[in-house]
């Protein structure tokens, strides 16, 4: 694409790759946004919903303040029915009440359990109210024509981003090679997390975005 094109997500087939086939990253992890149906007593309401892999709360090296983040393993389909809240959905749905935790909530009808709630800092990682595994078919996880995941990767010791980006567009030509009718013109581009996401350690953070 043309390098005026407005930043797009990618797929999770290129986000795999990109993961596999990279050396300049400690950890890479990629997550969704999407809106979800509360059913409560009383009523129902629209949730914002983050979906994202397991390993993203220890990327950002961030604690929950209460419970647990998700588990390896509860991103397969059939195994994510594990919730972690936002501590201002904690506050306005459950009072701040660390009852929360164990609490079952059902959302586009099905049963989920609270299993942790993030603290306030964490809250503007992304425009969401609730966690949620991000699990995807098999089918989902190779048509590269979902292009619905942001990526965010941390920087091994010593890499630059400049490094990164080259390291990633060669990565993408290959997927394009491979994929013509998908990736054909497709690049990455590589830029550090704006200041305010974590402190001392944004530097060492960065977020891939295809044009």
């Amino acid at each position: 694409r043309s390098a005026r094109a407005a930043p797009m997500q990618i797929s999770f087939a290129d986000y795999l790759d990109y993961r596999d086939q990279s050396r300049s990253f400690t950890a890479l992890a990629a997550r969704s946004q999407g809106e979800m149906t509360l059913t409560e007593q009383g009523g129902s309401e629209q949730l914002r919903a983050a979906l994202a892999t397991t390993n993203l709360f220890a990327l950002y090296r961030m604690e929950p303040l209460l419970g647990r983040g998700f588990a390896e393993g509860e991103d397969e389909p059939g195994r994510d029915g594990e919730v972690v809240l936002t501590y201002a959905f904690w506050q306005t749905h459950f009072g701040g009440r660390p009852e929360a935790v164990g609490a079952a909530m059902v959302l586009d009808g099905r049963a989920y359990t609270v299993v942790g709630v993030m603290p306030q800092s964490f809250d503007h990682v992304a425009y969401s109210e609730v966690w949620l595994p991000l699990a995807l078919k098999p089918m989902e996880q190779s048509d590269r024509t979902r292009r619905t995941v942001t990526v965010v990767g941390r920087l091994s010791r010593g890499a630059s981003v400049g490094l990164v980006a080259q390291e990633l567009n060669v990565v993408a030509a290959g997927i394009a090679r491979r994929s013509p009718a998908t990736n054909q013109g497709w690049t990455v581009r590589v830029r550090p997390l704006v200041e305010t996401i974590n402190g001392d350690y944004t530097p060492t953070y960065t977020r891939i975005i295809l044009l």
